[in-house]
């Protein structure tokens, strides 16, 4: 394994300097102490000493791996492309060193197994030595006995080995499967979960939906309000500021003579015209209606009259002198005179009134315009 170089690097991150300096230590510890310790393991340790070294090995290697692998990501966050190839080159050496450390402990690991194979098979060598330097000391019956118990005691320790290894397998396959139902309950409560969430985001889209398109509805019937006050205010303002203002500006205006201002003029004085001649069309129907109206409420007071006075005469005729009958006539045709005096008055009082408001309105349309 070559020596890691003395040169020491400045970053200006000091993340970087730390993860060396930790990357150092713990090269430094697996080369001189984990490695040569499964490189020198005892011949006579049990294979489950020696698979647990390795075991141990292993998760260190893996975790030097881990850490040369975030000092890469260290060194590529490198704002300066100077210190960046620097430490590009620096992340190279640790990962040969990386490589190297993985070939010193599987050099090791083979080296222990086979110390430990080479053992027992001495042993085993040994065992059978004996059993042939003794063999013809001893009769056929104890050389048989002695290989059947041989063998017995060599089928025990492998049965109990290989029920030790089904336990353990055992073992690890009950925390596998209660592993897998839990993460099969974890799965099914994130599935419901994202099942709740889901329809809780469609509900939420439905209502952002119908609160935008209130909220449109909403600004349009503001802006509508809006434009109706404002117009209503400009016309309050027109009609309160304006006109009166103008009024007031041009209120000589009126002593002055008609001036005939061309078409507008013309227009405006036809326009007048016109107004003037329905006021008088509906005032002169109004007053023959009025008069239509009062004569045959007076044809029908008078002939009521006269039917009255005509009963009153027959039946006076025969009772009383004639004297009496000439001045009860005379008296039947002054109350005809007196009710169609009554009559007439008050058509022609109704025709002077509406007479008078004809004229109003057409002074009021005569200022307006």
């Amino acid at each position: 394994m070559p020596p890691i170089p003395l040169q020491q690097h400045v970053f200006s991150d000091p993340d970087i300097t730390l993860a060396i300096s930790a990357l150092q230590q713990r090269e430094t510890y697996l080369s001189s102490s984990v490695i040569p310790q499964l490189a020198k393991l005892s011949p006579t340790s049990s294979l489950l000493e020696q698979q647990r070294l390795s075991a141990e090995l292993r998760e260190d290697l893996e975790d030097f791996g881990r850490r040369v692998e975030s000092l890469e990501q260290l060194v590529e966050d490198l704002s300066k492309p100077l210190e960046r190839q620097t430490g590009r080159q620096v992340v190279e050496g640790w990962a040969i060193t990386y490589a190297n450390l993985k070939k010193d402990a599987r050099t090791a690991l083979l080296a222990s197994k086979r110390n430990i194979d080479a053992h027992a098979k001495s042993r085993r060598d040994e065992l059978l030595g004996s059993a042939a330097l003794h063999g013809p000391k001893v009769d056929e019956n104890e050389k048989t006995d002695d290989a059947l118990m041989r063998t017995t005691a060599n089928l025990t320790d492998a049965l109990r080995r290989t029920e030790a290894r089904l336990r353990a397998e055992l073992d690890r396959s009950m925390l596998s499967t209660q592993l897998l139902t839990s993460q099969t309950a974890t799965l099914r409560q994130t599935t419901d979960a994202h099942g709740r969430l889901s329809g809780l985001l469609d509900t939420s889209k439905g209502l952002i939906t119908a609160l935008e398109r209130t909220d449109w509805l909403d600004r349009v019937l503001i802006i509508g309000a809006l434009a109706v006050f404002l117009l209503a205010c400009a016309w309050i303002v027109k009609v309160r500021v304006f006109d009166r203002a103008v009024g007031i500006a041009f209120w000589w205006v009126r002593f002055l003579p008609s001036v005939d201002l061309g078409v507008g003029g013309d227009a405006d004085a036809k326009m007048i015209q016109e107004l003037e001649k329905g006021a008088r069309v509906a005032s002169s129907t109004l007053q023959d209606a009025a008069a239509t109206s009062a004569l045959s409420a007076a044809a029908q007071s008078l002939h009521a009259t006269l039917s009255g006075t005509s009963t009153i005469l027959s039946e006076a005729t025969s009772i009383v002198h004639p004297e009496i009958e000439s001045e009860l006539s005379r008296l039947g045709e002054g109350a005809l005179l007196e009710t169609l005096t009554s009559v007439t008055s008050s058509a022609l009082s109704q025709s002077t009134s509406e007479t008078l408001v004809t004229e109003t309105l057409i002074s009021v349309l005569r200022d307006e315009l």
